[in-house]
C-alpha cells in the first residue's frame, strides 16, 4: 500500500511537477535489393496498388500472440505495410532488371504483364499465449501474375512468398528499433522471393501457346463421399462442436489448382470445383466425425459444451511437380487443445476429371480417418468429471470518496466538465484484468453496475463540486449554460492489473482543461494538459466486494489528484490571462 502525503503537501509537490505529452516514434523499411536476374525477358510488367489483410495495413506496429492481432499506438510506420511493401517491390524488380520495364500503379503505356499482391502478415509474432517470451518477424505476400491481353489463355499464376526473422533480446522501454530491423530482413527476404518467383512465373507466361478458337467448356468436379471411418467405442456420450473448415490464401477458389512449384501454384482452366474447397472438405469431415461418435455422440455447429473441432486449409492443388501428378491436401487440424499438421497425397491414374475426384477423396479420406484418430486421443485424455455449474453473475457497485476542499483553485470563475471518452477496449460492463503487458482478459463472471466512462465522468464532477474547485460552481455534461472553464478528457486505464504476483486496482485518466474566451477583455482561448492522473489500490482478495472495494480506492485516488491538477491548471490559466 502506497505512503499517502497529507493533502496540503501534496498540492505542494503536484503544482511544481510539468506533465509532457507521449512520444510517437515513426519508423521507416528500407528492403534490400534482390540478386540480379540472369537474365532479361522481352516483356514489360506494371504493378498494381498492393493491399493487405484486416488488420495489417495500420500505421501502429502489429503484433499477434495466442491468435490474436494487437497494436502499439506509440510506435508508427512512416508508411502503411500495403505501400512499404509496393514500394520494396518495385524497387527489387527494377533491381533484378528481369524486365524491359517496370511501371508502378498508374503506369502510362500498356504492359505484357500485371502483378497484383496482398500483404496477408506483416507483424511480430510471440511464442508465448500472453504476449511474452521469444518472438519473430513474419512478413507473408500472395500475389497474382497473369498476361494483359484479352486473347491470353494462360491462367494467372498464384505466387507465395515469405520473410520470417527471429527478433533478439527485448528492446528497452519505449524503443522498437530492433522489431523494425527484424521486419525489414523479413520484408527483404519474402520481397527477393517474390522477385523470383514473379521472374520464373513470366517466362512460363510467355511460353504460352497459340490461343485456341473455342476452348471446351471446364469439366466441373464435386467430392461427396469419405468411407472407412469406424465408430469410435466410446464410454459415455461425446458432443463435437464442429467450427467448419477455413482455407488459406486463395485456395477456396473453384478454378482446381496446380503447385507448379515450391511457392507457385495456377489455375487450371479445363478443371473446376462445383464448391469451394473449404465447404466440400468440411462437410466431408463432417460426415467422418457422425459416422465416428455413431449414436453415442452428436456433432454441432453451434453453441458452447462440447469438444472444438476445426481447421484451416493449407493446400489443396494438383502436384505436377511429380510423375504421375498427386492430389495433395494439407489440413492444419484443431482438436480441442491439440493441433497437428496433416498431410496426404494421392497419385492420380490419369488426367480426366472422375480420377481427380477419386485422388481428392481418398487423401481427403486418410485426413478424415488421422482427425478421428486425434479426437479418440482427446476424448481418452479428458477425464470425465461433473459439469460445475457456472458462478452467478455479481454486478459490482463503485462508491468512492469526494477529495477535501480543495485549498489552491482557481480565483473565480464556474466549469463545465464534458463526459470523458474512454480508451478503446475499456468501456465494458465485465470487469477487466490485465495478464500482461499486450494482454487483457475480461472476467465474465465480475460487472460492473455502470459503464466505466459514465462511472469517471460522474465521480469528476462530483468531485470537483464537492472539493469547491471553481467558485462559480461546476456543472455536468448536459449544461446549457455558459462557464469560463471546460474540462475534459479520456479515462486510459480502469482495470485490475498483476504486478509482480499481486493484483492491483488501476484507473488513470488524461485531462485538459480549456479556459473560454467570454467577452473581449477575457483573452484568447486557452488550453493545459493533458493532465495525467493515476489511482492505484492493492486487492485483500479475488471475492466481488473485494475488487469493488480496491477500485472505489483506486477512483478517489485518482480523483485527488484530478482535483489538485485541474484547480493548478485553472489558476495558471487564470494568472496567464
Amino acid at each position: 500500500m502506497r505512503n499517502r502525503l497529507p493533502l496540503a503537501a501534496a498540492l505542494a509537490v503536484l503544482a511544481a511537477c510539468a506533465t509532457t505529452a507521449p512520444v510517437v516514434h515513426l519508423y521507416d523499411l528500407a528492403a534490400a535489393p534482390p540478386p540480379a536476374a540472369a537474365a532479361q525477358l522481352p516483356l514489360t510488367l506494371r504493378v498494381e496498388p498492393f493491399t493487405a489483410r484486416a488488420g495489417r495495413d495500420q500505421h501502429e506496429f502489429a503484433y499477434g500472440a495466442a491468435g490474436r492481432l494487437y497494436h502499439h499506438d506509440l510506435h508508427r510506420w512512416l508508411l502503411r505495410p500495403s505501400e512499404a511493401a509496393l514500394r520494396a517491390a518495385l524497387e527489387g524488380l527494377r533491381a533484378a532488371g528481369c524486365f524491359l520495364r517496370v511501371d508502378g500503379p498508374g503506369g502510362g503505356s500498356a504492359a505484357d504483364l500485371v502483378l497484383a499482391a496482398e500483404v496477408v502478415r506483416f507483424e511480430q509474432v510471440f511464442a508465448g499465449e500472453r504476449g511474452e517470451g521469444a518472438s519473430v518477424a513474419l512478413v507473408e505476400i500472395e500475389a497474382r501474375l497473369a498476361r494483359t491481353r484479352a486473347e491470353a489463355t494462360a491462367a494467372p499464376l498464384i505466387l507465395r512468398a515469405r520473410g520470417e526473422e527471429a527478433i533478439g533480446a527485448p528492446d528497452r522501454e519505449g524503443d522498437r528499433r530492433g522489431v523494425r530491423d527484424a521486419l525489414e530482413q523479413a520484408l527483404s527476404t519474402a520481397i527477393a522471393e517474390l522477385c523470383a518467383s514473379v521472374a520464373q512465373g513470366a517466362a512460363s507466361l510467355a511460353e504460352e501457346p497459340a490461343p485456341r478458337a473455342a476452348p471446351a467448356a471446364a469439366a466441373e468436379i464435386d467430392l461427396r463421399a469419405v468411407a472407412g471411418i469406424q465408430p469410435l467405442a466410446l464410454a459415455r456420450p461425446v458432443v463435437v462442436r464442429f467450427g467448419g473448415i477455413l482455407s488459406e490464401g486463395s485456395l477456396d477458389r473453384l478454378e482446381v489448382l496446380r503447385r507448379v512449384s515450391e511457392h507457385r501454384c495456377a489455375a487450371d482452366t479445363d478443371l473446376r470445383w462445383l464448391r469451394p474447397p473449404s465447404c466440400m472438405a468440411g462437410d466431408l469431415l463432417q460426415d467422418a466425425l457422425r459416422a465416428a461418435l455413431g449414436a453415442q455422440g452428436s456433432v454441432r455447429q453451434s453453441g458452447e459444451d462440447g469438444l472444438e473441432v476445426g481447421g484451416v486449409l493449407r493446400m489443396f492443388a494438383l502436384d505436377v511437380t511429380r510423375e504421375p501428378a498427386e492430389a495433395l491436401v494439407e489440413l492444419a487440424a484443431a482438436i480441442g487443445g491439440a493441433s497437428e499438421l496433416l498431410v496426404e497425397r494421392e497419385p492420380l491414374a490419369d488426367s480426366s476429371a472422375e480420377a481427380v475426384a477419386a485422388a481428392f477423396e481418398a487423401a481427403l479420406a486418410r485426413v478424415a480417418a488421422r482427425v478421428v484418430l486425434l479426437l479418440e486421443r482427446e476424448i481418452s485424455a479428458a477425464a470425465p468429471v461433473a459439469a460445475e455449474p457456472e458462478p452467478p453473475e455479481q454486478r459490482l457497485a463503485l462508491r468512492w470518496r469526494a477529495p477535501a476542499e480543495v485549498q489552491l483553485r482557481a480565483a473565480r470563475g464556474s466549469a463545465r466538465v464534458a463526459r470523458l471518452e474512454v480508451r478503446s477496449g475499456l468501456n465494458r460492463l465485465e470487469v477487466l484484468r490485465r495478464v500482461s503487458e499486450h494482454v487483457v482478459e475480461a472476467d465474465p463472471a465480475l460487472r460492473w453496475e455502470r459503464y466505466p466512462g459514465e462511472v469517471a465522468t460522474d465521480a469528476l464532477l462530483h468531485a470537483l463540486q464537492e472539493s469547491g474547485a471553481f467558485p462559480g460552481g461546476t456543472a455536468g455534461p448536459g449544461a446549457a449554460s455558459v462557464h469560463d472553464f471546460e474540462v475534459r478528457g479520456v479515462l486510459t486505464s480502469f482495470h485490475l492489473e498483476l504486478q509482480e504476483g499481486s493484483w492491483r486496482a488501476d484507473v488513470s485518466m488524461e485531462l485538459e482543461v480549456e479556459r473560454r474566451a467570454l467577452s473581449a477583455e477575457a483573452g484568447p482561448r486557452a488550453a493545459a494538459g493533458p493532465l495525467r492522473v493515476q489511482g492505484t489500490a492493492d486487492l485483500a482478495g479475488r471475492t466481488g466486494e473485494e475488487v469493488a472495494a480496491a477500485m472505489s480506492l483506486a477512483v478517489t485516488r485518482a480523483l485527488e489528484a484530478a482535483v489538485v491538477e485541474v484547480s493548478r491548471a485553472a489558476a495558471e490559466l487564470l494568472a496567464g490571462g
